[in-house]
This record gives structure tokens, sequence and C-alpha cells, in this order.
């Protein structure tokens, strides 16, 4: 009975953190600040996306003409993404990236619980750091991981590398999704009493 009560608990506490994330996502500039960080995250999981070659490129003694258009490059390749599942992959995670700071943004300007905030942005920092970890593409041998786990395990690196890749993903989209969790039922009760305060006064 009480797994059942804890579970029931936790459907309404999402459902409710839902219709937060929906109210916060309903004001235009929490919408921008949402897609200017997943234009950002989505430029950086892409330029990663197959190993670090892109970035040591730019890094490189090329002239400045090239590394623009390299820079321009890896912005067309973010829509190429939507056609690799490794790629799309990559761009749900920026998309929930960018949703988690919108909502932290939202936190922060409007004060709610500092608790459910910090909860919020320890998920949010730990999903981040490690969907970069994920970054490279584990499949084609070249995670960013592999150098460390060639050292590690030798040959069996490759195999190793292909299944942490997908481990550390998801883990990385089941943190991103607590912290928009906990962000939108604060963002739902901070809302609603506001409203409430509003409609009394």
């Amino acid at each position: 009975m009480k797994v059942r009560n804890v579970l029931e608990l936790w459907v309404d506490d999402t459902k409710m953190a839902l219709v937060g994330i929906g109210m916060v996502m309903r004001r235009p500039k929490y919408v921008l600040i949402g897609v200017a960080a997943f234009l950002f995250f989505g430029y950086i999981l892409t330029m990663f996306k197959d190993g670090t070659s892109t970035w040591s490129l730019l890094w490189s003694g090329i002239g400045f003409g090239d590394k623009v258009l390299l820079s321009l490059e890896v912005g067309g390749r973010m829509f190429g993404n939507l056609f690799d599942l490794w790629g799309l992959v990559l761009m749900v995670l920026a998309l929930m990236q960018g949703l988690t700071i919108a909502l932290l943004v939202f936190g922060w300007r409007s004060k709610i619980s500092k608790k459910a905030t910090a909860a919020g942005l320890e998920a949010g920092s730990v999903g981040t750091v490690i969907s970069l970890l994920a970054l490279g593409c584990p499949a084609c041998g070249t995670s960013l991981l592999m150098p460390f786990l060639t050292t590690v395990l030798g040959s069996s690196a490759a195999v190793m590398g292909e299944i942490l890749g997908w481990v550390l993903v998801v883990l990385a989209m089941v943190l991103l999704l607590h912290a928009a969790r906990r962000l939108g039922y604060g963002a739902f009760i901070e809302i609603t009493a506001r409203r409430y305060k509003n409609g009394k006064s």
C-alpha cells in the first residue's frame, strides 16, 4: 500500500511539473532562452559528435577563413543529426538542456524554493557533464573516453566504449528529466500561488 501511495504521489507531482513547464514555456522570453541554450548545446554536441577532429582543426594552423567555414559547417551538420540515430539522441539531449536552463532562469528570477532550484541545478549540471563525457561516436570507436578505456581495457575498449556511451547518454537524460521535473514542479507551485494571491487581493 505504501509503494502504491508513493507511486501515486510521484505521478501527481509529475503531472503538476508538466503543467508548470507548460506555464513557463508559454512565456516568449523563456522560449527564447530555451531555444538559445538548445542551439548552443546542439552546436557543441555536434562538434564533438565524431570525436575531437573538428575541435583540433579549429585550433590548428589553418587560415581564419577556413576556421569560419568549418564553424559554419558544424552548424549545417546540426540539421544532419535529424537523419542519424546517434545525432538525434544528441539533439534530444540538447533540447533537454535548453529546457532545463530556461526553467532554471525562471526559478532564479521568481525566487522559487531554493531547495527545488538547487536540486534542479545539481541534477541538470551533472546531466550536462555526463552528456559531454558521452560525446563522440561510441559505435565508431571515437568516444572521448576511448583513450582512457584503451589504456585500461586494451583491445576490448571499442566494445566497452559503445556500451558505456549509451549508458552515459541514458543517465544524462534521466538526470535532465529529473531536473526539469523538479524545476517544473517548483514553477507550478510559484505561479499558482501568485495567481491565488492576486485573485484574493
